[in-house]
C-alpha cells in the first residue's frame, strides 16, 4: 500500500535544499554587496581630484558618435556659456544612469576611469535637473 520511507534520507534531502537555498541567499547578497562598493568606488572617483593624465580605452569598442574634440567643448561652452571643469568641483547628485554607464564602460573596456571632466552651467556647478551636465572621461590623442 505505502512504501517504506527512509527517514534519515529525506531529512538529509530536506537539509541540502535548505543549505543550497542559503548559498544562494548568500551568493545574491555578495553581488548587491560587491555591486554597491564598487557604485560607491565610482562616485568617489567622480568626487575627489584625479592625478591621472588619460583613460586608455579599447579603441575598438569606442562608439564614435560620442568621441568629441576639445575645440568643439570649448566652443559649446563658450556659446552657451556653460564651464568644463574636473568633476570634483560638481556640487550636485550624479544621477544612477551616469554611474551604471561608467561601470558599464568600464567592464567593457576592463579599465577603471579616472580623471573625469563635466560641462555644467555655471552657478557653483550645483544643478536642478539631472539632464543638464555632461561628464567626460580623458582618453588622449
Amino acid at each position: 500500500m505505502f512504501s517504506r520511507t527512509n527517514i534519515e534520507k529525506q531529512l538529509l534531502k530536506f537539509r541540502s535544499k535548505r543549505v543550497a537555498e542559503q548559498n544562494i541567499m548568500d551568493e545574491v547578497q555578495r553581488i548587491f554587496s560587491e555591486n554597491e562598493k564598487r557604485r560607491d568606488e565610482i562616485i568617489l572617483s567622480l568626487t575627489e581630484k584625479s592625478n591621472e593624465i588619460e583613460n586608455h580605452f579599447d579603441f575598438d569598442l569606442l562608439e564614435t558618435e560620442h568621441i568629441f574634440h576639445i575645440e568643439d567643448i570649448k566652443k559649446l561652452c563658450i556659446t552657451y556659456r556653460l564651464r568644463f571643469l574636473d568633476s570634483h568641483y560638481f556640487k550636485g547628485d550624479f544621477p544612477e544612469e551616469a554611474i551604471s554607464e561608467i561601470r558599464s564602460l568600464e567592464n567593457k573596456h576592463n579599465i577603471t576611469l579616472k580623471n573625469f571632466k563635466i560641462i555644467a552651467p555655471a552657478k557653483l556647478l550645483k544643478l536642478e535637473n539631472a539632464d543638464d551636465p555632461l561628464l567626460f572621461a580623458p582618453m588622449g590623442n
